[in-house]
């Protein structure tokens, strides 16, 4: 009975999770029924990888949030 009731307070608590996983991966493959979009597709994936600086523009994010991580402590780290 234990276990019954363990599993059904981890549903409960995870289902927002889920849901909310599920929202986001949704538009991410362009299944956006509010704007006649019923069918997915990987187009917005395929423009994103053919961007010629993907690389150099991730690096850029990655390099300023270490930036600001440091920032506070005086470069310390």
């Amino acid at each position: 009975m234990l276990a019954i009731i363990f599993f059904i307070t981890l549903l409960l608590f995870a289902s927002p999770l889920i849901i909310g996983f599920l929202g986001m991966l949704a538009p991410a493959f362009a299944w956006l029924p509010a704007l006649n979009m019923h069918q997915p597709s990987l187009l917005g994936w395929q423009q994103l990888f053919a961007w010629p600086d993907l690389g150099h523009s991730i690096g850029l994010t990655l390099l300023s949030a270490l930036a600001v991580l440091c920032l506070p402590y005086g470069g310390a780290i």
